[in-house]
């Protein structure tokens, strides 16, 4: 009794950051204390050697510790209803005014002429304002800093929503109200105002749904294409991406091209290349992938003018996880190497793969 009431403190206690990340694939905390209580439940009803009224009276107990963590549970998912209105009601208001208002000041600063109704510009506007206050360096500066402080709420919302669907039904199905094509389309509108090339290496089905709303695939999506362009946009600013079907699950795959070792912070980067054979640099260096998923995690260098929390693949993979679908980050190279069959490639060309987004979900029967 004592192990297993240990064992249910554990995971209901705040999860450090490595458990966490390691915590994706794995279910909740709470779901992981309850399934405790049942093993210990079962072992107490068929093996434990015990006589009434002890053997009930422990069965109580288990029951009483149920009570208290479904009391937990209710408690957060009131607390992400606390924070999902505060932040749409409040965070999400105020960015909203303060995007109107910066995009205000810029357009008085650096006026520019809109395109005639019908023709597509040939730079997004966000692009073409950027551009003309390169001679005003403060409204720049409080233009670039709105835009960053917009997009972190966006994610952030996106979260606290999805987080409490998720542990307000946690049983229930989510609802398909996105196609492949729309997210598709999304992507292309996303990658042109990141000016980075767009390169699907396999056809879209077209009206096979994907879990979850328009609205959160494109926070996916933003934060895809966002880092692309940040990490990649120097060497080769193009974002690469799959789609297949594999064993009923539909699977999206998202890469640039520049290696993963070369967006290395120098420190990170001798971490790898002290070691001494090409298997052991390859292992650390996917021991620092799944460094990558973890809150807070800054692997590259700091971008000179570009803040950046560490927390943006960390919600991503949370939102996946909320809307029942897994998601990765992994080495890979879509165009080439990981189409082999596993074992098929050196090592060496491995240590050269970007880093890469796996999503995928069950398809819909």
């Amino acid at each position: 009794m004592q192990r297993a009431w240990n064992d249910v403190r554990d995971h209901l206690r705040l999860a450090s950051r490595t458990e966490v990340a390691q915590g994706q694939g794995h279910g909740s905390s709470i779901s992981l204390a309850l399934e405790r209580c049942e093993q210990e439940r079962d072992y107490l009803e068929t093996r434990a050697d015990l006589f009434e009224p002890q053997r009930g009276q422990y069965i109580k107990i288990i029951g009483k510790w149920r009570e208290q963590i479904w009391q937990r549970a209710e408690d957060a998912v009131g607390l992400l209803d606390v924070l999902d209105k505060f932040n749409r009601h409040t965070y999400r208001a105020s960015s909203d005014r303060l995007m109107s208002s910066i995009t205000e000041l810029a357009l008085q600063t650096a006026p520019i002429s809109l395109s005639l109704p019908g023709k597509v510009p040939q730079v997004p506007l966000r692009k073409e304002i950027e551009r003309r206050l390169g001679s005003h360096p403060l409204v720049q500066t409080i233009f670039e800093s709105g835009n960053r402080l917009v997009g972190s709420t966006l994610l952030a919302g996106t979260l606290f929503a999805v987080a409490r669907n998720y542990f307000r039904e946690p049983s229930a199905p989510v609802p398909r109200q996105t196609t492949l094509s729309e997210i598709e389309a999304e992507l292309r509108t996303l990658c042109r105002f990141e000016e980075l090339a767009l390169q699907p290496l396999t056809a879209f089905s077209a009206e096979i749904p994907a879990p979850g709303t328009l609205a959160v695939w494109d926070t996916i999506l933003q934060e895809v294409a966002t880092n692309t362009k940040k990490y990649c946009g120097d060497t080769d600013a193009t974002l690469l991406v799959s789609c297949e079907m594999v064993q009923k699950r539909v699977r999206l795959s998202f890469a640039g091209r520049r290696p993963f070792i070369d967006c290395l912070t120098e420190e990170r980067r001798r971490q790898v290349e002290e070691k001494a054979s090409t298997t052991d640099r390859l292992k650390t260096l996917r021991e620092l992938v799944k460094l990558a998923e973890e809150p807070g995690q800054r692997l590259a260098p700091q971008i000179e003018g570009v803040e950046s929390s560490g927390m943006g693949l960390t919600l991503i993979l949370r939102i996946c996880r909320y809307l029942r679908m897994l998601a990765r980050v992994d080495l890979q190279d879509l165009e080439k190497a990981s189409r082999r069959r596993p074992g098929a490639v050196s090592a060496d060309m491995q240590l050269r793969w970007p880093l890469g987004l796996v999503i995928e979900w069950e398809e819909e029967l």
